[in-house]
């Protein structure tokens, strides 16, 4: 399970640069900034999302270590950023100029394929949510969201799965569209189902393979 996590000499690349931390809730990047360089995460998650018209968040994406961004800025020089990406943990980032990370790319193919598979998991994940938002019953699309967030952060024990990533149902909601309100209760839900289970913002699937028929069985029953 997670991301394709880049080696020792992706790692090694990137903590040559000058290292950031930052707080939970502390903003790294802004939109209409032009991002300073690239991003590599060392330690802890980040959100990135935008603002819509009400003023609520619509988080697209969660970074964890071994996640660099911003992506579209790696392809796109000077453009400015259109999201906000803050610290959702205690966040420990290194950062390259975009000369140098392009100078690796072009000249390393083992690093640049290493690249390109990290930005393809988040193309993936993108995709999934996509997905996601074709559904319009909530409590399959929560159910659906738990499946794929144990894809990206689930640390796997026997049946079952913890999603190793901070998660407030605030931003658990605001991911998936969705009020706090009815993310919160259709967790509800499932709790009382045995299915999940919470402690310090860490959601464990308790049987995985049971969650995943709770989805297959409610629209069977359609």
């Amino acid at each position: 399970m997670g991301w394709t996590k880049p080696s020792g000499k992706i790692a090694s690349f990137f903590k040559t640069g000058p290292q950031y931390r930052y707080k939970k809730g502390e903003i790294i990047i802004r939109p209409e900034d032009i991002p300073s360089g690239i991003y590599y995460v060392e330690k802890g998650f980040i959100k990135a999302y935008s603002i819509t018209l009400d003023g609520s968040e619509n988080i697209f994406l969660f970074l964890q270590p071994g996640g660099i961004f911003p992506g579209h800025w790696q392809y796109s020089p000077n453009e400015e950023s259109k999201h906000y990406y803050e610290a959702i943990s205690p966040v420990i980032l290194h950062r390259k100029a975009k000369v140098d990370f392009d100078t690796l790319i072009t000249s390393d193919l083992e690093a640049s394929r290493e690249i390109h598979a990290v930005m393809l998991d988040v193309v993936n994940t993108l995709a999934q949510r996509i997905e996601n938002l074709e559904h319009t019953n909530a409590y399959a699309r929560v159910v659906l969201h738990l499946l794929g967030l144990a894809m990206v952060f689930g640390n796997q024990k026997e049946n079952k799965i913890t999603l190793e990533v901070p998660l407030t149902h605030y931003d658990f909601a605001h991911s998936i569209n969705m009020s706090r309100e009815t993310a919160s209760r259709e967790l509800e839900k499932l709790k009382k189902k045995n299915l999940i289970s919470e402690k310090n913002h860490l959601i464990t699937i308790t049987d995985s393979q049971k969650l995943r028929q709770e989805f297959d069985v409610f629209y069977e029953n359609k």
